[in-house]
């Protein structure tokens, strides 16, 4: 017994150490592709873009080594997820995609948001709920002379982000107290929706050149944290039934 138990020891140890080198790699790519996104190479930019996503997806592709992991759960719905975050990667690197690119997202968002929604308590939190509509509205107006065609889309996926957020936040307060997931699922959903908020001011109001490493350095971050949270045991996603 004491053999099996230390073979299965060594071989998380040996994943936790290959998911360590995978993030550092996830690293590295996204910086490259920054990089090459402000050298003017964008041969190199369309490569790195999707090529870091690809390193994201593998995360909980490759790191689920358990029956009670959460992600064998939904693995189906947070691959698929990321999956589309891929594709919107892939549409947003040309102008006359960008609604594709949005339609990705949108049900990208609405993938996370059922997961979230699914490992939440039955509580409704609805003050997060609140605030997160009054920033979109106010936001949502700001941009709205800019829009043209897109104002129904944008307001769609403005709906869509505003629902995965808070989805976000009810699952990180339906933790139990001290889980280190709860702050991390929150970060997250904020990270994505800053992200995407970062977007809309550099195409419908200002472009400014820091938009670049903003939108990508929160995307990645947003999503690399959610790839990492779903590869872990499902003992670390223990709600709080209070």
């Amino acid at each position: 017994m004491n053999q099996s138990l230390n073979s299965q020891n060594s071989v998380l140890a040996c994943l936790t150490s290959c998911k360590g080198v995978l993030n550092i790699l996830i690293g590295i790519c996204a910086i490259a592709s920054i990089f090459a996104s402000y050298a003017d190479n964008p041969l190199w930019y369309q490569l790195l873009k999707p090529l870091t996503t690809i390193l994201i997806i593998l995360l909980p592709l490759l790191f689920t080594h358990n029956q009670s992991s959460v992600f064998s759960d939904y693995k189906n719905l947070i691959f698929i997820a990321l999956i589309f975050c891929l594709a919107g990667d892939i549409f947003l690197l040309y102008d006359e995609y960008f609604a594709f690119g949005l339609g990705a997202f949108l049900v990208a968002h609405l993938l996370f948001a059922f997961v979230f929604f699914k490992l939440s308590n039955s509580k409704l939190y609805p003050l997060p709920l609140s605030v997160l509509i009054i920033i979109a509205i106010a936001y949502y107006v700001v941009l709205l002379p800019n829009l043209g065609e897109l104002s129904l889309p944008v307001a769609i996926y403005f709906l869509c982000i505003v629902i995965m957020c808070w989805q976000g936040f009810r699952l990180s307060f339906s933790l139990s107290h001290g889980n280190k997931n709860a702050t991390l699922v929150a970060i997250a959903a904020v990270l994505f929706v800053v992200s995407d908020s970062v977007i809309a001011a550099n195409k419908f109001l200002i472009p400014f050149a820091a938009s670049g490493i903003l939108i990508l350095s929160f995307y990645w971050l947003s999503i690399t944290l959610l790839a990492n949270l779903f590869s872990g045991s499902k003992t670390a996603w223990k709600l709080d039934k209070s």
